[in-house]
């Protein structure tokens, strides 16, 4: 009997293990309850920061964001092209190639008809030269041939006249023949007149340097007597 009591007893819990679970479940529910007061405490006191210290901006700063004008804006039609991006930088530019463009004649430069960094074309006047002394020479020279081309019809009617003198016996054979070799010079120094001439005619057209197809030039070095413009492409 003894044993069967005792074996009854120890199947019951014991009542002091429940009281202490009842416990514990007041304890976490009191520190949450502890937390959730906390965090809300501090959401009330930043909103109330927030909206004291927004409201307290001065009457200056308030009017300048109401009256602050707004951007405008223009609307257009979308179109497709090139869009320019220029860099504005100190530096050298080099081009990928030059040449230097000399004229076949000496004088004073009076007219540049480019401006630097302007693109011409084939046949377009770069610069030209003083063309007076090449003219004085001209005139010179056709005055020159006007006075052989003179000299040159004497010779022939004088020639004219000692053939016909020669052959009536009056003069002697060396008198013609040296009238035949004057109208020779008288010739040939018309020719070498009209040389002259072509000549300087050739020289005025050389005053004028035309330019390159599709350069850009622009004045390198320049003197009183030889131009030397420069070109790039």
């Amino acid at each position: 009997m003894l044993k069967s009591k005792e074996m009854m007893d120890s199947s019951v819990p014991p009542q002091g293990g429940a009281k202490n679970t009842a416990l514990a479940q007041q304890v976490g529910l009191s520190r949450r309850w502890a937390w959730l007061s906390i965090l809300s405490i501090l959401v009330l006191s930043g909103y109330f920061l927030v909206t004291r210290l927004g409201g307290t901006r001065s009457p200056s700063a308030q009017a300048s964001a109401a009256t602050r004008p707004g951007m405008p804006v223009a609307a257009a039609a979308a179109k497709r092209g090139d869009l320019n991006r220029y860099l504005t930088a100190i530096g050298s530019v080099a081009a990928f190639n030059t040449v230097t463009v000399k004229t076949r004649v000496d004088g004073q430069i009076v007219n540049v008809a480019f401006k630097e960094g302007q693109t011409v074309h084939q046949g377009d006047l770069l610069v030209e030269i003083d063309p007076r002394p090449y003219q004085a020479q001209l005139s010179q020279a056709e005055g020159q041939l006007a006075k052989d081309q003179a000299t040159l019809l004497n010779a022939k009617i004088t020639l004219a006249r000692d053939r016909s003198l020669y052959q009536q016996g009056v003069i002697a054979r060396q008198d013609f023949d040296n009238q035949q070799s004057v109208l020779g010079q008288s010739a040939g120094a018309v020719k070498s007149d009209q040389a002259n001439i072509e000549a300087a005619k050739v020289q005025l057209a050389y005053l004028r340097s035309p330019g390159a197809s599709g350069c850009v030039w622009w004045i390198r070095a320049t003197s009183s007597m030889r131009p030397t413009p420069r070109a790039s492409r």
